[in-house]
């Protein structure tokens, strides 16, 4: 995994480049959520910004949880919460 950090502003932003097939559909199906909401890209980065604060997400080997596990587990919580439209994965896995 190649790892590219950005600092626009205040905020650091990361971004990964992958091989993983599971961490592809993982942010496909987060980007799929975020883009049909866009409101929810700011409840998702308070709770990251949270669970980092808390050391309990991250890229080092001492998080309990990665980044985009805590997303995905995020957004899923949503779903199942009927407060976003649940999305097939279906059409995800075809790409």
């Amino acid at each position: 995994m190649l790892s590219l950090s950005c600092y626009p502003g205040l905020l650091k932003q990361q971004y990964y480049i992958t091989a993983d097939s599971n961490r592809l559909l993982k942010s496909a199906y987060v980007g799929v959520h975020v883009q049909r909401c866009p409101r929810l890209l700011h409840l998702l980065l308070i709770v990251m910004h949270w669970g980092r604060r808390r050391r309990l997400n991250g890229n080092s080997k001492h998080s309990f949880i990665s980044d985009e596990n805590l997303a995905t587990l995020f957004v899923n919580f949503c779903e199942k919460s009927r407060f976003i439209y649940e999305v097939s994965l279906y059409p995800l896995k075809k790409v």
